[in-house]
């Protein structure tokens, strides 16, 4: 009704927005910035939840980590100021990754801090393989940190993994649950029904 005044009214917006510590901490760092906050006010799942505080792996896999040592680019969603989209690459070592999205805050947890993982090539790996394999990672992580802890409960066996060991802080045996639940092979045929349903 009012174009020229709702165009000063956004302005406003944009502006108050983008001068923001938290717009401000999202476009350097994207949601990898949470990781430090979300430590100090005890809300990182560590441990399938198990354990409330770690703040080495918060160091570990959070955005100051992530952007000095696998930023590529930086992206927004249409039409919005911050950009903290994420590009990441892993250029050598094990988990070598071709360039990507993410990783965002829910992975860095549900592929790493949940089951204790403080690599962060690993989980920049395990997030591009559910990237491409078409699946949601915070139910994938979920779903993974919930046969580790099963695992460590001797619920779950070694045989019945497929020879794999659920071992806290190992990211091996979960890049292959991704792939195993993407496909529906052996253990994954159970862990892609989701948490719930394998419980």
């Amino acid at each position: 009704a009012d174009p020229v005044r709702y165009k000063a009214v956004k302005a406003t917006g944009v502006k108050k927005t983008t001068e923001s510590m938290v717009a401000q901490s999202l476009k350097l760092m994207g949601t990898a910035a949470g990781m430090s906050l979300g430590m100090m006010t005890g809300d990182v799942p560590i441990q399938n939840w198990n354990i409330g505080e770690d703040h080495a792996i918060a160091d570990a896999l959070g955005g100051p980590r992530m952007t000095e040592e696998f930023l590529t680019d930086r992206h927004a969603c249409f039409a919005c100021p911050i950009s903290c989209r994420l590009e990441t690459e892993v250029k050598d070592g094990p988990h070598k990754t071709a360039r990507g999205a993410g990783p965002e805050y829910e992975a860095l947890t549900t592929l790493g801090t949940m089951i204790q993982v403080a690599d962060l090539a690993a989980v920049i790996r395990a997030n591009d393989l559910a990237n491409r394999l078409c699946m949601d990672v915070i139910s994938l992580g979920a779903t993974i940190a919930f046969a580790y802890d099963c695992y460590a409960n001797g619920i779950l066996t070694k045989a019945d993994c497929d020879g794999l060991e659920l071992k806290w802080g190992d990211p091996t045996p979960a890049l292959e649950l991704v792939r195993k639940i993407a496909y529906r092979e052996g253990i994954g045929d159970l862990l892609a029904e989701g948490s719930r349903e394998a419980a």
